[in-house]
């Protein structure tokens, strides 16, 4: 849907937490393999880093609920900088069918730039990954998914998922075993 509005002509970028700053990996697990295919379709996909500006960033985490130290969980949605929507509803089928979940969309240009502000902010190199495909070609498409941050004022590409490899370990078995619509 999302790579459908890019060919539209719309620009869609997204913001959400990479693996190393969300507090449940199931839920990442549920988003990771989708991330190849926004990406070549044309959406500006970053992830939030745990620790903004962190000197270090792919180091293990624990995996307890609520351990990471910077983490989104507010959904927003700025249209064209005239209207928002703020709420905690995620666009996924166990939100829909079994959360209670809620949301407001107001058609308000100051606070619709309020938002994109905010967003901005979190997109800085600093604060997140963006997320790129490295090797990709305009004809065969392809490429392998790149993380690029900055640290230390330096620019840095991950070739992994910048997280502990048990986090990731965690997150790709969850992926296996547990049926999408759960995630």
């Amino acid at each position: 849907m999302l790579a459908a509005q890019v060919r539209r002509g719309v620009q869609v970028t997204v913001l959400t937490n990479s693996l190393e700053a969300t507090d449940v990996a199931a839920v990442h697990a549920g988003y990771a393999p989708y991330r190849a295919d926004l990406v070549r379709g044309g959406v500006h996909v970053y992830e939030m880093r745990a620790s903004a500006g962190a000197a270090k960033a792919n180091t293990d985490r624990s995996l307890a609920i609520g351990s990471s130290s910077a983490s989104l969980h507010t959904k927003s949605i700025v249209f064209d900088r005239s209207s928002i929507f703020i709420g905690s509803l995620n666009l996924d089928p166990r939100s829909k069918l079994w959360n209670t979940e809620l949301g407001i969309y107001v058609e308000s240009p100051e606070l619709a730039e309020q938002g994109a502000r905010l967003f901005q902010a979190g997109m800085r190199p600093v604060q997140s990954y963006r997320l790129e495909l490295q090797g990709a070609t305009p004809d065969s498409g392809g490429g392998r998914l790149v993380w690029v941050t900055e640290e230390d004022g330096e620019r840095r590409i991950y070739a992994s998922e910048p997280a502990g490899l048990w986090r990731r370990f965690s997150a790709w078995f969850t992926g296996l075993i547990a049926p999408e619509e759960m995630l």
